[in-house]
């Protein structure tokens, strides 16, 4: 065969497997994308976001949104599945459980059991049982999510963490809880819209405090929102409930495909990434409650239940609070601003030296230690009567 020949062989051969390359690319790609997650995408848009408090979304935080979404429900614009949703199916007013808790009234649900106001009739109190949901009883992996809740909160004996007074298995798992008599910070802030710097400090201040005793015990919450902060109408003292998704500090979380482990709009942008909480996200979550007890809630883009807070949390830093609300103190508006910094190492060292900076900044109000001495005036006087 010829040179000629040889030469006009290969011009025809080079074009077609070119041609098969290309399309063995574009047939394995689609396959390919979804293994790659999302690590490279934050890499790149952690090394060029925007600066805080920008109204622009730049393009790279859209790839971290895009990202955060595929990693949470697939790309579609649907509601993200939450842990902590509503779910759990009524029972029956005057169901007995464990021979001595009579079930009374719903106080509220989670994503797989729900609260309810119970007399326990050994001792003639009430008290709150939270009790799985039916459809999960059978269910070994929340079976034990309940349980590990009671175990851990075993550990802790705190002033400002809710007790957790007796756990069984029959009907099926319950936990038993003090009863407070009072409403939780979310219905609080909806009712008021904006709380005073004063009450703030102070309902902060204590759970700083819960947290500090939780984190020292190697408790990390992981949960840290408005609905979980308990407010006792007697002597206004708060109380941080639900550890419901706590873990050790440094344990690995295993969570369900879709399933977001926190309270949209409040979950620290590294956990969205998919790092494990520390003590330093639940402080990013304490800060967000700051923020919007200060702002008020219509200041945020993004509200508990809308689907897309998670996506903002991860794509920016909150506008800074200074400028949402110039009428606050310069040193409080700061102190919020660090907890929700946007990179874990630029928040403070922990909660405590968070209240710290609250109290350095804000004087005038009580600290609202956790002992026995804590003012219930500031809280007392703003609490709305119930209903």
């Amino acid at each position: 065969m010829t040179v000629d020949r040889r030469s006009e062989m290969l011009l025809c051969v080079e074009p077609i497997f070119i041609l098969a390359v290309v399309l063995s690319v574009a047939a394995v790609t689609p396959f390919a994308l979804p293994f790659l997650g999302i690590a490279t995408e934050v890499g790149r848009a952690r090394g060029s976001r925007a600066p805080e408090g920008s109204a622009e979304l730049p393009q790279s935080a859209r790839d971290v949104e895009a990202s955060v979404r595929r990693r949470l429900y697939g790309g579609r614009s649907g509601a993200v599945l939450v842990a902590n949703g509503t779910g759990s199916a009524p029972v029956r007013s005057g169901l007995l459980i464990h021979d001595r808790y009579r079930l009374r009234e719903r106080l509220g649900a989670g994503g797989m059991a729900g609260v309810y106001r119970a007399h326990d009739e050994l001792l003639d109190r009430d008290v709150a049982v939270k009790l799985i949901a039916d459809r999960f009883a059978a269910d070994p992996a929340h079976v034990e999510r309940l349980r590990r809740e009671a175990r851990l909160c075993a550990r802790l004996a705190h002033s400002n963490i809710l007790v957790i007074l007796d756990a069984g298995v029959q009907p099926r798992d319950f936990i038993v809880m003090e009863f407070v008599d009072g409403l939780d910070a979310y219905q609080l802030l909806r009712r008021r819209g904006r709380l005073t710097p004063g009450l703030t400090v102070h309902i902060i201040a204590q759970i700083c405090d819960a947290l500090t005793h939780a984190h020292d015990r190697g408790v990390v919450h992981g949960d840290v929102s408005p609905s979980n902060i308990l407010l006792r109408r007697a002597d206004g003292r708060a109380k941080l409930a639900d550890f419901g998704l706590a873990s050790r500090t440094g344990e690995v979380v295993r969570t369900q495909p879709g399933e977001l482990l926190g309270t949209p709009g409040y979950v620290a942008p590294e956990v969205l990434w998919g790092s494990e909480p520390t003590p330093r996200s639940d402080l990013y979550c304490l800060g967000v409650v700051a923020y919007r007890f200060l702002a008020g809630p219509t200041r945020l883009s993004a509200g508990d239940a809308d689907a897309t807070a998670p996506l903002m949390t991860a794509a920016r830093p909150l506008p800074p609070l200074a400028e949402v609300c110039p009428d606050l103190p310069r040193g409080l508006a700061a102190a919020v601003q660090r907890a929700v910094a946007f990179e874990p190492d630029s928040r403070h060292e922990s909660v405590a030296e968070f209240r710290a900076q609250l109290i350095g900044n804000h004087r005038r109000l009580s600290p609202a230690p956790s002992a026995s001495a804590t003012p219930p005036q500031p809280v007392r006087a703003e609490l709305p009567r119930a209903a």
